[in-house]
């Protein structure tokens, strides 16, 4: 998967010969691109090949669309409620769940997990400074995440389900 203008592109690889093979596919869709760290694509897709996206739309109003290999929708969410939009997201190995970062009216970013199937959100960090780009444990069981606590980014984890402390 890789951007051409703002049109996420699928083809095939051949890891072999190390270049890309077959015709390409594109989404009708234009994907949001992350303009405060350099531009990366708003994407993320599971083992089995199911893709979530942030739609290249004006915050505030911003979803996350899930589409299957055939390019079907599946299903699409609002960012969590009282937040400004989605910045950064990481779809969970059980692709039922969303890793996302966001920012509240201070503008202060925080990491969430989105549960599709329940429709609910959970703030996994809160007033320590910013915390963004989680990405998911394999298992599913956590999140690992970067955080300025101290004036320079570290990495923390934390379970997906809010339980016990940040490490």
């Amino acid at each position: 998967l890789f951007l051409q203008g703002s049109r996420l592109v699928a083809q095939r690889f051949d890891t072999t010969r190390l270049q890309l093979t077959g015709d390409p596919h594109s989404l009708p869709e234009l994907v949001g691109r992350n303009g405060i760290y350099g531009g990366q694509a708003m994407f993320s897709v599971s083992p089995t090949g199911v893709l979530a996206y942030q739609e290249s739309v004006q915050r505030p109003g911003t979803r996350i669309v899930w589409r299957d290999r055939a390019g079907r929708q599946l299903r699409s969410i609002d960012p969590p409620q009282g937040t400004t939009g989605v910045f950064a997201l990481s779809l969970a190995p059980d692709e039922k769940r969303v890793a996302v970062t966001s920012d509240d009216e201070n503008n202060l970013e925080d990491l969430w997990v989105v549960d599709v199937e329940r429709a609910t959100s959970l703030r996994l960090t809160a007033a320590h400074g910013s915390s963004c780009d989680g990405v998911w444990a394999p298992d599913g069981r956590g999140v690992t995440f970067r955080s300025v606590r101290s004036g320079f980014y570290d990495l923390y984890g934390r379970d997906a389900n809010g339980a016990g402390d940040e490490e």
